[in-house]
This record gives structure tokens, C-alpha cells and sequence, in this order.
């Protein structure tokens, strides 16, 4: 008689811990790859975009003064005069600033030009913009900026003429004689140097018309 014997099966199973720094790194990393997708829906409203559009779109973010830019002033004008607003893409600026080209003409210690936090350019010394003066244009190298970046770009600024030059007089003869019957005495230029025009006139004696 054989006896039975019950037939057992051994069963090994392969298993593996996982630690709670395990699931902290998952939670992480499921974390940034959330936000990358909610900062790309941001951007763009089709949820996708490759890296050329994000090269432009990061481009266009940033603050730039518009190139070519030019104004005129008369001379004499008065402080805080208007000279030129700025034109800025993707504005405004939060900061402005003259770098260079500001000459102080006059040698006063004030500057003929003033700018604004938001890039608008206005006179602060009159006395800089005499038209008759050498200096009657400035180049101005301006810094602007606001919290994405900054940009340097140059202006123009010319001064025009104003009449405010007394014509001057000149003769050869202050105390010319002049024969009774005579009409013409003496010819005299004026000149006004606003215009540098030159003006000759005929002095002419007490029966004659003076022209």
C-alpha cells in the first residue's frame, strides 16, 4: 500500500518596493510637464508650437525704439517744450535715457534736452538751440527698456531758423557830403543774419526818394 502524498506547488514571485522618494520624483516630473503644457497654451491658443514660433514670439516680446525717427525744434523754444514722443513697439517703457549726443552748446552746465520715463523728449535748456550757433543738429543715442529687456537706437534733432536777429548796417562813409541837386549820395548794405540776405539800399539826398 502506498500512501499519498500530496503534491505541493512552490510559486516565487518577483516584486519590487517602491518608496515614497520614488512617488515624490514621479509627482515632480508630472509637475513640469504640466506646467510646459499650460505655459505652450498660453503662448498659443493650438497647444503646439515649434521652436522657430517660440524664437519669434520671444522676439516680439521684447521693447524696441523705432528706427529712423526725426524731429525739428526752433531755436530759443522755451523749457519743457515739445520736441519728440518716442516711438516704441511692444512698449511702453517703464525707463528712458539720453546716452549721448546731449552737447551742452552754451557751456551753462544744463543739457538742451530732457526725457521722460515713458521716451518723450522735451527742452531743458533753450539757450543750447541758437540756429546762427555751429551746432544746430543733434544725434541722440536714447536707452529704453521696461521689464523684459532694453533697446539703443538713435534720434535726429534739428534746429530751424527764427527771426531773432536785428539786421546790421553797414557804409563806407557815416557822414557822406552831398552837392545840392544831387539825388544819389551813397549805396549801404543791411544784413540780416537770420537769412543771410543781403539788402543794398540808396541813402539819398533831401529832394530824392530813398529806396
Amino acid at each position: 500500500m502506498v500512501a499519498a502524498v500530496p503534491l505541493t506547488t512552490v510559486s516565487q514571485t518577483n516584486q519590487k518596493t517602491v518608496t515614497s522618494n520614488d512617488l515624490r520624483n514621479i509627482a515632480l516630473g508630472l509637475a513640469a510637464a504640466i506646467t510646459l503644457i499650460l505655459v505652450a497654451g498660453q503662448i498659443f491658443d493650438s497647444g503646439s508650437a515649434s521652436v522657430s514660433d517660440l524664437e519669434e514670439e520671444h522676439d516680439k516680446r521684447f521693447i524696441t525704439i523705432d528706427s529712423g525717427q526725426s524731429a525739428n525744434i526752433a531755436e530759443n523754444s522755451a523749457t519743457d517744450a515739445a520736441v519728440l514722443t518716442v516711438a516704441i513697439t511692444d512698449g511702453p517703457a517703464t525707463g528712458c535715457a539720453i546716452a549721448s549726443g546731449n552737447t551742452d552748446v552754451d557751456g551753462d552746465g544744463n543739457y538742451p534736452f530732457q526725457i521722460s520715463t515713458t521716451c518723450v523728449i522735451t527742452v531743458n535748456d533753450g539757450g543750447d538751440l541758437d540756429y546762427e550757433d555751429s551746432t544746430n543738429s543733434f544725434t541722440l543715442t536714447l536707452l529704453a527698456s521696461d521689464a523684459g529687456g532694453s533697446d539703443v537706437e538713435t534720434v535726429a534733432i534739428s534746429v530751424t531758423d527764427v527771426n531773432d536777429q536785428t539786421p546790421t548796417y553797414s557804409s563806407s562813409d557815416t557822414t557822406p557830403n552831398v552837392d545840392e541837386g544831387d539825388t544819389a549820395v551813397e549805396t549801404v548794405a543791411i544784413t540780416d543774419t537770420d537769412t543771410g540776405d543781403v539788402n543794398a539800399c540808396t541813402r539819398a539826398g533831401a529832394d530824392a526818394a530813398l529806396f
